[in-house]
């Protein structure tokens, strides 16, 4: 079965400067709504028609290899963003440490209707508990068969086996081999663990990694679980999202789907005391750049722009402090990262994270850390259709600046400023990576870059020249 692509027959820029240049690119803008819209439908027809092939030629279940989830990733990576996803959620001060409850809207369906119109629904899923002695609610749950995801730190330390304790489950299993960058055949492991052990819940602890794996296993096992997320990071937001990424030679695959999103999160600060240095700071960039790129992005709307400007001026406020050993400020970081996550969900993210991923897959550094390197490279790209965006943003975390060009310059100073204090690499070539080698494998990063479903949601369309042009800025000289 074929399955129909985006067209990609426009192109641009930046906003030609003439009237009948700007009119000329509203009438190709419009032309992309269009033909986007229709490849909604195919895509959403083909996407059931396939699965209903796949359970049917599916005579065992249980047999689930890496050969099977590498298909269901390049099935997952095709659909990405044909699917919109929007958050709304009650407005709250993030700096409140009490425990807290929400029912997250976190799905914006579009549907076509008579007269060619469209209609969005949104649906509550996640519930989210926040704040100190937030894991208290896992008493509540009522869990008999627990199957918990974590990595060998939080199994060595106790702390998997403390929650297990909290959930009064009659029954265990602890799957604590989780690595950086989750690969195809560890999540194959995982789901074959699962499948033996039949859990009626499944929680993830950890960082991204953990919960990435975890939302993985639970959407290829084909088992209905409930799935609870418990970050020990500030960064992914993947505890409230429809992604997932998966690793499979050399290349990270962002995955979509409505049941990758948990059912539950818990974020308690009480997990955040002895956090790295380090982590903080990779971490704490990729709440900035979540922000940031939901913000600017071309899903974004009214309560993804809430969301996404809070958790920028929430983190960009309250990372240094955070870094320096602030642990009263990480309950607030947790929850931006959080709101940065409900935003991108709902927006889609951009060029700064389709680069993040294709460099991460070749070289192996913390994702967070890509994305400080890149992200004012990647904002200055794009200023060309966003800057009025940029410079809200801007404004609206206390950068100064009165015209639109010079906030935005302000903000690529000011992240380069905090990037330095943080001291995070200001080049690839700082971050351990040989200039020589980003060259050789230059043409198969820039591959990958244009392949990933992030890029159909930056501001501006990607090409290849692009992608290139901003490598040079940040690989560094020989």
């Amino acid at each position: 079965m074929q399955v129909p692509v985006l067209p990609s027959s426009v192109t641009a820029h930046a906003v030609p400067p003439s009237p009948r240049g700007r009119l000329f690119y509203a009438l190709a803008a419009a032309a992309v709504v269009v033909a986007t819209a229709a490849a909604v439908v195919g895509v959403h027809q083909t996407v059931v028609a396939t699965a209903a092939e796949q359970n049917e030629q599916n005579d065992d279940p249980a047999a689930v290899t890496a050969p099977t989830i590498v298909t269901h990733i390049k099935y997952l990576h095709i659909t990405y963003c044909e699917q919109l996803f929007g958050p709304l959620i009650p407005r709250y001060s993030p700096g409140k440490f009490l425990c807290k409850e929400y029912m997250i809207c976190v799905i914006l369906e579009i549907l076509p209707v008579e007269g060619g119109g469209v209609v969005q629904n949104f649906s509550c899923k996640t519930r989210i508990v926040t704040g100190e002695n937030a894991l208290d609610a896992l008493k509540n749950l009522g869990i008999r068969r627990l199957f918990l995801v974590t990595d060998p730190y939080f199994f060595g330390n106790g702390t998997a086996q403390r929650i297990g304790t909290l959930t009064g489950a009659e029954g265990t299993e602890i799957f604590s081999e989780i690595a950086p960058d989750p690969d195809v055949e560890l999540v194959a492991k995982c789901t074959a663990r699962l499948k033996e052990f039949q859990p009626d819940t499944v929680i993830a602890l950890g960082g991204g990694s953990a919960i990435d794996c975890a939302k993985a296993t639970v959407h290829f096992s084909g088992k209905q679980v409930r799935l609870v997320a418990i970050p020990t990071t500030s960064g992914s937001g993947s505890e409230v999202t429809d992604f997932a990424v998966v690793t499979h030679s050399k290349v990270k695959h962002p995955l979509v789907d409505e049941t990758l999103r948990p059912d539950v999160a818990i974020l308690d600060s009480s997990l955040l005391q002895s956090l790295p240095k380090g982590l903080i700071a990779d971490t704490g960039f990729d709440v900035l750049s979540h922000a940031l790129e939901a913000y600017t992005a071309t899903n974004a709307g009214t309560f993804s722009d809430a969301l996404a400007k809070e958790s920028f001026c929430v983190a960009y406020a309250n990372l240094p402090a955070s870094y320096c050993g602030n642990t009263r400020v990480r309950g607030a970081m947790h929850e931006a990262a959080t709101m940065a996550g409900l935003a991108f969900t709902q927006a889609g993210l951009g060029l700064c994270h389709a680069m993040a991923h294709a460099l991460g897959g070749v070289f192996h550094l913390p994702h967070g850390r890509l994305n400080a390197i890149l992200l004012p490279a990647v904002i200055g790209c794009n200023a060309h259709i966003c800057a009025p965006k940029y410079a809200k943003l801007a404004r609206a975390a206390g950068i100064a600046g009165a015209a639109d060009t010079v906030a935005v310059r302000n903000l690529c100073n000011a992240l380069r400023r905090l990037r330095r204090e943080l001291q995070l690499p200001q080049t690839l070539k700082e971050a351990g990576i040989d200039p020589r080698q980003v060259w050789h494998h230059q043409k198969e990063i820039v591959a990958a870059v244009l392949q990933d479903p992030c890029c159909k949601t930056n501001p501006m369309p990607v090409e290849d020249f692009m992608v290139r042009r901003i490598l040079e800025e940040v690989t560094g000289r020989v």
